[in-house]
């Protein structure tokens, strides 16, 4: 009985050792703007809004605005188990014509950017297939949401960081296409920002505990002792 409590509290002291930590964060962007088919050659990074809209209207394309955005994810641990990541903008007024219940797209940049020089006519290349979508609220001021877990797991994995755009991909085909705005960065308040809650080891804890290499040799230790003790006993 007394060989049997001993394991359990050593089994108890190598779950403390190897226990992962679970912890969110919070990160700003360190880019973000829009950027504008039908003025091509401007320039938006100092703009506190962003603004999504789709292109087609009631003559054909040419009005499509999309917004960029990109986080610094150094803080994350290259080993880290990503739980979830979201990405969340604060839709605060609409324009033209109300786009409540419209999705919004969003898709991993590929290729690098900032906000002070990117236009539509020098933008980043993005992922063919969308990360995720969400559906504009019926009411301003109200934060929007998009799964981004799947990348942030790539760009962890292959260290590729460039960020994401936002697409409105649904045709309006008519005249006023809907314009959705949201705050940049450059905004006092309700900042774009991506939620990251993630596990990761905790290497403090092994510092406390009993390394590894030692609770083998315990246990190597009981085992012998307790196989010694039966023969004897037998």
């Amino acid at each position: 009985m007394r060989w049997y409590a001993i394991f359990i509290l050593l089994c108890f002291v190598a779950f403390s050792v190897t226990a992962n930590a679970e912890k969110t964060v919070t990160l700003y962007p360190t880019d973000d703007t829009k950027i504008d088919e039908f003025f091509a050659s401007n320039n938006y990074g100092g703009s506190k809004s962003l603004e999504v809209r789709n292109g087609q209207g009631l003559f054909g394309g040419g009005w499509e605005i999309d917004s960029l955005l990109k986080f610094d994810l150094s803080s994350i641990p290259k080993n880290a188990t990503i739980i979830s990541a979201e990405l969340k903008l604060y839709y605060y007024k609409w324009k033209d014509n109300d786009p409540a219940g419209r999705e919004l797209n969003v898709y991993r940049i590929e290729s690098d950017w900032n906000e002070g020089s990117v236009t539509w006519n020098n933008k980043p290349s993005y992922a063919s297939t969308k990360t995720s979508s969400a559906i504009i609220p019926s009411e301003e001021g109200a934060w929007m949401s998009w799964d981004v877990k799947k990348d942030v797991e790539k760009i962890l994995n292959d260290g590729t960081n460039y960020g994401w755009i936002i697409k409105d991909d649904n045709a309006w085909g008519s005249t006023n296409i809907p314009y959705a705005f949201f705050y940049s960065k450059e905004n006092a308040e309700n900042r774009p920002h991506l939620i990251i809650t993630y596990e990761a080891y905790e290497k403090e804890k092994e510092k406390k505990g009993i390394p590894a290499w030692e609770i083998s040799l315990i246990f190597a230790a009981i085992t012998i002792a307790a196989c010694a003790k039966y023969r004897k006993n037998a």
